[in-house]
């Protein structure tokens, strides 16, 4: 038994959207062909929160319970941006769930990890404090957070975590973030696309089995929307960033910190944070952890 369903109907993408689902469209497909090849029954949906599309794919034992989860995924998924969108909208103290509490002190780590490339609150991280043991975040006036491609890999952390005990596997995607989950043998190959050319991948990583998330950034879209906290200036030093941790937060917060940085600060740092990346400037490279699991097609001409 299959199943695909869009829990709602979807708005037409903005132009930006419709780049950054071009950048991606090789990783969803190498994602989906790749667990198409699973025996077990799976189910698929879409859903829109907050004006981000957000999609699992879960593969399972029990189709009438994972059809369950998979809508239970969503839920937890479109709760988390709906968390994250009201954090700190007021200064002062503000009640959070523990679980919030604890990724706003993960944002502020990162921050101090990448000396200020993630920022999740505009060059003033340190202006912001957490207590974890009374669930609260506390703001000066003029502090907006903005937890980005954190806080949009948490979210589908939080998907994922709702599918225990129902999914073998799956695929959770948020823009230019996946979570794979498979078990499996064989790696999976991710496409990493040309910001040029984008319906055609540049480079492809061969993921593991296990859980792994991969977040891209590409010049393409972070014109737009990127900005360096250091400066207030665009980042636009790199072509592309793709980030592979365990969990989609990290690998969303370090895209992000790494995008800013530059592939030269970037692939420096990421062996001292336990982190993979492939960056991509005037050429492809990557952190040597994942020597021969890259593959570089031919560069095409700028």
């Amino acid at each position: 038994m299959q199943g695909y369903r869009i829990d709602r109907p979807l708005k037409p993408p903005s132009t930006r959207g419709m780049r950054r689902l071009g950048f991606v469209a090789a990783l969803c497909c190498a994602a989906a062909s790749a667990c198409g090849r699973h025996a077990s029954p799976y189910v698929a949906r879409i859903r829109e929160a907050r004006g981000v599309l957000i999609s699992v794919a879960a593969w399972g034992p029990d189709s009438a319970r994972l059809d369950h989860a998979v809508a239970a995924a969503l839920d937890s998924a479109a709760a988390a941006e709906t968390a994250l969108a009201s954090l700190g909208a007021r200064p002062g103290s503000q009640g959070v769930s523990p679980g919030l509490a604890r990724l706003v002190l993960r944002a502020l780590a990162l921050a101090r990890a990448s000396d200020g490339a993630f920022d999740p609150v505009a060059g003033r991280f340190r202006a912001l404090t957490v207590d974890t043991a009374r669930a609260t975040v506390t703001l000066p006036r003029g502090v907006h957070v903005d937890l980005g491609e954190l806080g949009r890999g948490y979210a589908l952390d939080r998907a994922l975590a709702a599918l225990h005990g129902a999914a073998d596997s799956a695929v959770i995607s948020s823009g230019g973030q996946y979570l794979i989950h498979s078990d499996w043998s064989g790696a999976r190959v991710v496409g990493i696309g040309d910001p040029n050319h984008t319906l055609a991948p540049q480079t492809r990583l061969l993921v593991p089995a296990g859980t792994w998330a991969v977040s891209t950034m590409s010049v393409a879209e972070a014109q737009d929307e990127v900005l360096d906290p250091r400066t207030g200036k665009p980042a636009t030093r790199t072509r592309v960033v793709a980030a592979m941790a365990p969990d989609a937060a990290d690998a969303g917060g370090w895209s992000a910190a790494f995008y800013v940085m530059g592939c030269d600060s970037a692939l420096a740092l990421a062996p001292r944070v336990h982190m993979s990346v492939v960056c991509v400037d005037d050429d492809v490279r990557w952190s040597s952890d994942l020597d021969g699991r890259v593959k570089r097609d031919t560069m095409r001409e700028q």
